[in-house]
């Protein structure tokens, strides 16, 4: 069974890095990342455009905050 990890951010690149950690540290890869990016100005989008051993599926888009992104 494939389960999905949503994560809604902006502007958290330190916080996001150490959430990948989590992840990628993980023994069932069996799984989606799905994060929804409010616009990030930092390095936020820049660091997950960077992973490659997790199924990443990212959404930039300027929202309302992380219920509007959710």
């Amino acid at each position: 069974m494939k389960i999905s990890v949503i994560t809604a951010t902006l502007n958290s690149y330190k916080n996001i890095q150490i959430l990948y950690k989590s992840l990628a540290e993980q023994i069932d890869k069996n799984f989606d990342w799905i994060i929804a990016d409010g616009a990030s100005t930092d390095k936020t989008i820049e660091f997950i455009d960077s992973i490659k051993d997790i199924n990443v599926i990212l959404s930039v888009k300027k929202d309302l905050g992380i219920y509007d992104a959710l």
